[in-house]
């Protein structure tokens, strides 16, 4: 079984306004988040539901993060 290919769509981050990279099979989330905005406001707001954003982390900063804790 190969994995699934996901395209990439444009979209711009509801809080500055930047334009990120949003997988479409994310696309039916109410708001998107880019990860400069999530690192400055990410742990301040207080997200209703926060499965409903979706935040644009690049891969070298994921990678970091998760070699960091583990």
């Amino acid at each position: 079984m190969g994995m699934k290919e996901n395209n990439s769509v444009k979209v711009n981050c509801g809080w500055c306004g930047k334009e990120i990279e949003c997988p479409d099979d994310m696309l039916k989330v109410k708001k998107h988040m880019c990860y400069e905005c999530f690192k400055k406001v990410g742990k301040e707001i207080k997200l209703k539901k926060p499965e409903k954003v979706h935040i644009d982390i690049p891969t070298k900063e994921l990678e970091e993060d998760v070699i960091k804790k583990y």
